[in-house]
């Protein structure tokens, strides 16, 4: 299989179109709130075009994100990190339809309560994501230029990390990946 990976100006397209539904997913949840406790129809609108959006660049993102997930050799740490945060992100695509699905014109507390848990799965797909970046390097050109800078970290966040590397033994490591002779991912 001869896939290229897809850019945009020399960056990766994949991480160029998760800040849309990054952003458009806890915006729409904002909104659903508001439209409930204010029963205002634009606050649910704008919830609505949210979730269109969420979905559409979802979707364009994950098509992105599968093929550089296609670079990653089977069997590795880093496609067990890949198949989770694509599982995580898919799930949260799901739960974002489903939600739009139930509440059709006015917010339900079902349809918040999927909204609610569809932003966590896209979180924890996000450090995934970043996992995936940072410590090991996918689609990385060069070496990062704060070498000596500290780090200061969020106070929970050391245990957060922690939670987030310990893959459930049942994550696969496997899946589709390209030829072996080809050109690693950068």
């Amino acid at each position: 299989m001869n896939v290229p990976k897809l850019s945009l100006a020399g960056h990766p397209l994949h991480t160029l179109l998760n800040e849309a539904p990054l952003t458009l997913l806890p915006f729409s949840l904002i909104m659903d709130v508001l439209a409930t406790t204010t029963d205002q129809r634009s606050y649910a609108d704008a919830a609505n075009y949210a979730r269109v959006g969420v979905t559409a660049f979802g979707l364009l993102a994950g098509a992105a994100g599968f093929v550089d997930y296609l670079h990653l050799q089977r069997g590795t740490h880093e496609k067990r990190v890949a198949n989770l945060h694509a599982a995580l992100n898919v799930t949260a695509l799901t739960l974002t339809f489903i939600s739009g699905q139930v509440r059709r014109r006015t917010p339900t507390s079902a349809s918040l309560t999927l909204l609610s848990l569809a932003n966590v799965c896209v979180i924890a797909g996000a450090w995934y994501g970043g996992n995936l970046v940072y410590d090991h390097g996918i689609r990385v050109k060069k070496a990062h230029p704060f070498k000596n800078v500290q780090d200061v970290d969020v106070p929970g966040g050391e245990q957060l990390k922690q939670a987030f590397e310990a893959l459930p033994p049942h994550v696969p490591a496997g899946g589709p990946e390209v030829q072996a002779d080809q050109d690693p991912p950068q």
